[in-house]
């Protein structure tokens, strides 16, 4: 049969009667032998079709020889389907886009089920042929019925995952609707509105933005400039502005969850005015720094005080994302970071502290776990029935199996045939509910999940994973060597934590990750970035660097690929694959638990000097420690008196006061991603336009309200007091009583009260900052990086309590 020729295909739990209709259709074709190349063009693509896993060579032979069959792309007559059928029952979407080219008719019906290939990708859950048959959506008829009178909805089952998929989508837009016809999105402002149509822009951009609530302001990816300030592509704001825009950025996560760009693109189009408009560096400059403080503070704030406080992971690695999105789209205005050298800093740090905060927050999660799922948690019977020297019941027997005499019918049931009937069966409810190696799995999978979610960079989560790693790793090992209560220094529970640890090691082999390194670049500028973003080659200082907190490349000459990097202050250390790194990290817990299965067992010097050198990750102290603190069982040998004291004389002759504990947390330098690996991430990928700093027309109008009615308040207040002191001033002066006097002087008090509004005016700036020569914009943040108090009292000022103030 086919599916002994070929295989079940993808999803075959998935096909439906329909498709195993649909494939019988090819047995007699598919089971001919020895086709000579040429003889039937249309059987050779048959077979590529129904082929596993096209790879590249599939896929070139596909495309050779599609241009020899011409309009037999649409033939049906061989089996009563066309290879575009063919194509969606097997789920081999790269297939779609080759056929399209030679006159493809996309809503061509079967002759076998009636079905379209919209239907086909429907009733069998094709989403990947549905992202390739939307490509060409203008051609698709979504109401168009087969001879049942079906249409492509009809097939659609609710709350299905074909369903979900398509909401997720919003491809439901389409139903009773011509595709062609524009969507047309009113908004709050009767002066606008947005005309989308999907031959203009990619039904990734509008799902993604519909799905979060909101619109693409403006365009896709060709409407943005980085090079130079478009019209609507920046922001104006003015120093009152900045509390209410450090309130809006905060805002977003609920407003917005998981679009991470949006917090980066509201800074950046703000940092863009105040840069390249304004050319204040030092408006720049504490901007960023205000923005990246409210963002930490505002994590900080949300916590409950404890001793073990585990922080929001979700929220943790979103504004993590934002601010590394930032860096990105500041890497693209070429020259800021030379304008601006702190603000690369201050990434640099807000980066960093989020790192170290999200990493903690996995940590203190880890941490009361580390006893109940590897320590404590016994699988292995043996194990459990295992008894040592130092135990109350060192008396106790052994529970011994019973052996049945065939002869004696009146012999009970052996023991160790009821235990092995107890395996037969799925564990109790308490035994499932009972805390396992899998909780360890589950939240290094959240980390690993919460960091693909938001988009950020393989490089900077393999720095998160590999650093969470480590902090476990360190963690484990020294409760071993302190705990001394529950006597885990041994070889039997050696032997079961190390099978409990292959569950987290099983998971980091299959959700491995290795980082490509750049190309294009060579060891000489590798060496000195991300210097390069701040200053010239020439100026650059090794010895003394201008951004800190970073690891740099360092070249390493090995004549092994395969050789470990074991430096994570060398970038080269994260393009490693995790699985390497997760190696380098638990190879001292690996090598103590090995070192407690085999120690007892060494007979003279000559073995311990070979196993000491295998174990390099192990100090002679910590060889030692664990052998003083080690659990006998009833009928092990001690550990040879000569050996331990060869131990101690190594240990006496270093002469260096040491530890047997690793050290805890150490906080890990950031490697920064190159410009050439963000563009390779987030320029040529396939959705490329969805990483652009473009805000939703929501987001534009609360900026744009912010600064209008700011401004109209300001305004009127500097009206308001121009008056005042001029009334004041009237006052306290001694009027004339000629008329031609009390003209005169009317003329001169409108005179004044003009000139007055004016310089109120200037002095806060038309647009909030003052129009001298040279760094304009600054004098708000010359002596203070904190807004000042504006003319009305702001609304927390009223407030006694001190953390109601957002500075």
């Amino acid at each position: 049969m086919l599916d002994d020729i070929w295989g079940p295909g993808p999803e075959v739990s998935q096909d439906s009667d329909k498709a195993s209709q649909a494939k019988s259709t090819l047995n007699e074709i598919l089971s001919q032998e020895n086709i000579e190349e040429g003889e039937d063009l249309w059987v050779q693509l048959v077979h590529l079709i129904a082929d596993y896993e096209p790879g590249d060579e599939q896929l070139k032979a596909f495309e050779e020889l599609l241009p020899q069959i011409g309009d037999e792309v649409n033939d049906k007559s061989r089996t009563g389907l066309a290879l575009i059928h063919y194509v969606i029952i097997y789920d081999h979407a790269s297939y779609i886009e080759l056929l399209h080219r030679y006159r493809l008719n996309i809503n061509l019906l079967d002759d076998v089920i009636g079905y379209s290939p919209l239907m086909w990708a429907f009733h069998l859950n094709r989403q990947d042929c549905c992202i390739e048959l939307f490509s060409f959506i203008e051609e698709l008829e979504f109401d168009m019925k087969n001879k049942e009178g079906l249409t492509a909805w009809d097939i659609v089952i609710p709350d299905s995952s074909i369903s979900e998929f398509l909401d997720q989508n919003n491809i439901f837009q389409y139903k009773n609707s011509t595709v062609n016809s524009p969507i047309t999105i009113e908004e709050a402002t009767p002066d606008r509105s947005l005309d989308l149509k999907m031959t203009d822009m990619s039904l990734e951009d509008e799902a993604g933005a519909r799905g979060a609530g909101g619109h693409r302001g403006f365009g896709s990816s060709d409407d943005f400039d980085f090079d130079k300030l478009v019209k609507d592509q920046y922001f104006e704001f003015e120093d009152f502005d900045v509390p209410q825009i450090l309130d809006l950025l905060v805002s977003l996560p609920k407003k917005y969850p998981h679009i991470t760009t949006y917090p980066a693109g509201l800074l950046f189009q703000c940092i863009r005015f105040a840069d390249r408009k304004m050319e204040s560096p030092s408006l720049v400059d504490s901007l960023v720094h205000l923005s990246i403080t409210r963002i930490i503070s505002n994590l900080s704030s949300d916590l409950v005080p404890s001793e073990e406080t585990t922080g929001d992971i979700v929220v943790q690695s979103y504004w993590f994302s934002s601010i590394s999105f930032l860096y990105y789209y500041l890497c693209r205005d070429e020259g800021f970071f030379k304008r601006n050298p702190k603000c690369l800093q201050a990434l640099v740090n807000g980066m960093h502290s989020l790192m170290v905060e999200l990493i903690l927050s996995i940590h203190t999660r880890l941490m009361p776990l580390i006893e109940p799922t590897l320590l404590s948690y016994t699988t292995i019977e043996d194990v459990k029935q295992t008894m040592y020297k130092r135990d109350w019941n060192i008396f106790k027997k052994k529970r011994p199996g019973k052996h049945r005499n065939a002869d004696d019918k009146t012999k009970s049931v052996p023991f160790y045939d009821d235990e092995m009937l107890k395996h037969l069966y799925p564990p109790s409810l308490k035994e499932q509910m009972k805390l396992s190696p899998m909780k360890l799995v589950q939240i290094f999978g959240a980390l690993a999940y919460v960091l693909e979610l938001h988009q950020i960079h393989p490089l900077l989560r393999q720095q998160f994973l590999s650093t969470a790693i480590s902090w476990f790793s360190t963690t484990l090992f020294n409760r071993l060597m302190s705990e001394k209560k529950k006597k885990y220094l041994s070889r039997a529970r050696a032997i079961q934590i190390k099978l409990n640890l292959s569950s987290l090691e099983n998971w980091i082999k299959n959700n491995d990750l290795l980082p490509p390194k750049p190309v294009l670049i060579d060891d000489f500028m590798w060496q000195r970035f991300p210097f390069t973003l701040v200053k010239d080659l020439g100026d650059i200082d090794l010895a003394n660097p201008p951004i800190r907190n970073v690891a740099t490349y360092k070249p390493v000459e090995t004549d092994d690929n395969n050789s470990f990097i074991y430096d994570p202050t060398n970038s080269l250390f994260y393009y490693q694959s995790l699985h390497r790194i997760a190696q380098l990290h638990l190879a001292p817990v690996n090598q103590l638990l090995q070192w407690l299965q085999v120690a007892t067992s060494l007979e003279n010097e000559e073995s311990l000097d070979e196993t000491s050198g295998l174990l390099s990750s192990l100090t002679p102290l910590q060889l030692l420690k664990s052998m003083e603190r080690y659990n006998y069982e009833v009928d092990e040998h001690k550990f040879k008196s000569p050996l331990k004291k060869k131990l101690a004389a190594i240990v006496k002759s270093q002469n260096v006061k040491c530890e047997p504990y690793l050290t805890e947390r150490q906080l890990p330098l950031l490697v920064l991603p190159t410009i050439a690996e963000l563009t390779d991430t987030y320029t040529y990928s396939s959705d490329s336009e969805n990483y652009l700093p473009i805000l939703s027309v929501e987001i534009q109008d609360a900026m744009y309200d912010i600064h209008d009615e700011n401004t109209r308040l300001h305004r009127d207040e500097a009206i308001a007091l121009a008056h005042r002191r001029n009334f004041e001033e009237d006052e306290g002066h001694e009027k004339k009583t000629n008329d031609d006097d009390n003209k005169y002087n009317d003329d001169d008090d409108d005179e004044s009260n003009e000139k007055d509004i004016t310089g109120m005016l200037n002095l806060r700036g038309t647009t909030g900052f003052p129009k001298d020569e040279g760094d304009v914009g600054d004098a708000y943040f010359k002596e203070i990086n904190a807004p000042s108090a504006i003319a009305h009292r702001p609304t927390w000022a009223d407030n006694p309590e001190v953390e109601a103030n957002p500075w």
